[in-house]
């Protein structure tokens, strides 16, 4: 059986994916063995920071305008969100760490592997 995924290998950062340890032990109490293993974080982090690279220089700044713009053409809407807006502004940036590619690095691997019943 092949799969494809990131795994947690340290404990800072936020927590998506899944965690390496645990993930092994899995395997191990159910009786599977991982006969193949490539780590391709560095293969994949072009990708990350491509991600991380949309959602800080133009999703941030889109964002940032679509604000600015509803102060002043609708400024009721805003004052409504007010409180809304430090909490999706918190998820925002808390999403664009996760595709940080120096934060992922340190933090996370992207493993091709392959498990067989042992």
């Amino acid at each position: 059986m092949g799969c494809c995924d990131y795994f947690r290998t340290g404990t800072e950062g936020e927590k998506s994916g899944h965690n390496w340890k645990l993930f092994t032990d899995t395997l191990s109490k159910n009786n599977f063995k991982i006969t193949h293993e490539t780590d391709i974080t560095p293969n994949i982090l072009p990708t990350i920071a491509y991600v991380h690279h949309w959602g800080a220089n133009i999703g941030v700044p889109v964002k940032n305008f679509a604000l600015d713009k509803l102060k002043v053409k609708s400024p009721g809407i805003h004052y409504a969100l007010a409180g809304a807006i430090p909490v999706i502004e918190e998820k925002l940036q808390k999403n664009i760490d996760t595709v940080d590619p120096k934060i992922f690095a340190a933090n996370k691997r992207y493993v091709l592997l392959v498990m067989e019943r042992s």
